[in-house]
C-alpha cells in the first residue's frame, strides 16, 4: 500500500500559531493585575442639621492690604491679651480685628472663645457660626458645633439639634477607630433623621470597615437616593464596586469557571472577559474537531489468479484533536484559575467581621508527604 497524501498545508499551521497565540493572548490578560480601590473618608458634617439657628452669611469681602495688616497686630495683641487672662481686653481688641478683616477664620474663632469666657453666650454663637461658614471643613469643626448646642438659649433640645450631636460624636467615634459606638452613633441618626444623607454614608464607612460588605452597600446606595446632586457620586460608585467584589466566593467562582469555560469571568460580572474565555474554548473545540480526508492508494491479490490490483479509498482522520483539546482545556483552567483569584483578591483586604473570624470561599494549601523509597509526594488541597 502506497500513501499518495499531499503534505501538510500551509493553512493547518497558520490554524495551529493562531490557536497557540490566543491561548497565549489570553494566559496574558488573565494574569494582568488589577488595581485596588481606595476607601471612602467619613463625611464631617450633618447635611440639613439646624446647627442651632445659624444664620447664612455673605460673602466677606476681602480687606485692603493695610486693613489686614492692622487686622494682624490687634489680633496678636489679643492672643497675648487671653494668655495672661484679660478677656474682655481679648475680645475687644479680637472684635476690633474681626471688624478689618471679615475673612480671617482664626479671629473669628478666638473671638467666639473670648465671648464664651465673658458670658456673651448668644455672640459666641454667632462667631462660632460665622467661623463654620468661612471654614466648614475646619478640623475642630466637631467642636465648635458641640459649643453651639451647648450655648444655644433654648430649655431642651430638638431632634435636630440631637442628631447634630449624634452625628458628631459618631466622627468622633469613627476617627477614634471606635467603630461600634460609631456605628451606634449613626445609627441614632438614621432612626432620627431617615433622610439624613451623610449618616447613612458614614454608615456605609464604618460597616465597610468592620467587613460587613452587604451592609455597607445598603447605606452607600441609600446615600446616593437620597443625595442625587452627590459631588462625589463617581468615588461611591467606585467603593460600591469595590465592595460588591468583597461579596464573591472564590470557590463559587471556581465552580462556575470549571462547569462552564467563562462562567467564572460571568459570576463575577466580566462579560467581556467570560466571552474571550468561552470563545477561545469553543474555537479549539471546533478547531479540534476538523476532519481531515486522505485518498489512499492500496494494493491487493486477486484471488484465485494472485494478480496484484490497485485501488484507491478515502480516509478520514481528525489530526487537530490533541492540539485543540490541549487548547480547549489550558483556556477552561485558566479562566477558572483566574475567576478564583480575582475573587481571592477582592477579599484580600477586607476587614474581619467583629465577633471573629469566618473563612469564606476556598483555600489551596500545598502539600508535601514522604513517599517510598525515600521520595516525596507533592499535591494541593482545596478546601471550601
Amino acid at each position: 500500500m502506497t500513501d499518495a497524501s499531499p503534505p501538510r498545508p500551509p493553512r493547518r499551521r497558520r490554524a495551529t500559531r493562531a490557536a497557540l497565540l490566543g491561548t497565549a493572548l489570553l494566559c496574558a490578560t488573565l494574569a494582568a493585575p488589577r488595581a485596588a480601590g481606595a476607601q471612602l473618608a467619613p463625611k464631617r458634617t450633618l447635611a440639613g442639621e439646624s446647627q442651632s439657628a445659624c444664620p447664612r452669611f455673605p460673602r466677606p469681602v476681602a480687606p485692603s492690604r493695610e486693613q489686614s495688616l492692622e487686622s494682624r497686630r490687634l489680633a496678636q495683641q489679643g492672643y497675648e491679651a487671653a494668655l495672661v487672662g484679660d478677656h474682655p481686653e481679648a475680645r475687644d481688641l479680637l472684635r476690633r480685628a474681626a471688624q478689618l478683616d471679615l475673612t480671617a477664620e482664626e479671629v473669628a474663632y478666638r473671638l467666639g472663645r473670648e465671648h464664651e469666657e465673658v458670658g456673651a453666650a448668644s455672640d459666641a454663637i454667632l462667631e462660632y457660626c460665622r467661623y463654620l461658614s468661612l471654614d466648614p471643613q475646619a478640623g475642630n469643626t466637631t467642636d465648635v458645633r458641640e459649643r453651639i448646642a451647648r450655648l444655644s438659649p433654648q430649655q431642651s433640645l430638638t431632634a435636630s439639634d440631637v442628631s447634630q450631636v449624634q452625628f458628631a460624636t459618631g466622627v468622633s467615634h469613627l476617627e477614634a477607630g471606635r467603630l461600634e459606638q460609631a456605628r451606634s452613633a449613626f445609627a441614632a441618626v438614621v432612626a432620627d433623621t431617615p433622610d439624613a444623607a451623610p449618616a447613612h454614608f458614614n454608615l456605609g464607612v464604618v460597616h465597610a470597615a468592620m467587613g460587613q460588605p452587604r451592609r455597607a452597600i445598603a447605606d452607600l446606595k441609600r446615600y446616593l437616593q437620597l443625595d442625587t446632586a452627590a459631588k462625589d457620586r463617581p468615588a461611591v460608585e467606585r467603593e460600591l464596586a469595590r465592595l460588591d467584589r468583597q461579596l464573591l466566593q472564590p470557590g463559587s467562582a471556581l465552580g462556575w469557571g470549571l462547569a462552564v469555560p467563562g462562567g467564572g469571568q460571568m459570576y463575577t460580572k466580566r462579560r467581556l472577559l467570560g466571552a474571550a474565555v468561552a470563545a477561545t474554548f469553543a474555537g479549539s473545540v471546533l478547531y479540534a474537531i476538523q476532519p481531515k480526508d486522505e485518498t489512499v492508494t492500496r494494493t491487493g491479490i486477486l484471488q484465485p489468479s494472485g494478480q496484484p490490483y490497485t485501488y484507491t479509498v478515502v480516509e478520514r482522520s481528525y489530526p487537530n484533536v490533541g492540539l485543540g483539546v490541549g487548547v480547549a482545556a489550558a483556556a477552561a483552567v485558566a479562566g477558572a484559575t483566574e475567576a478564583y483569584l480575582y475573587a481571592k483578591r477582592g477579599r484580600e483586604g477586607m476587614p474581619r467581621p467583629a465577633g471573629g473570624a469566618r473563612r469564606v470561599g476556598a483555600e489551596v494549601r500545598p502539600i508535601v508527604a514522604p513517599g517510598e523509597g525515600g521520595g516525596a509526594r507533592l499535591g494541593a488541597k482545596l478546601t471550601f
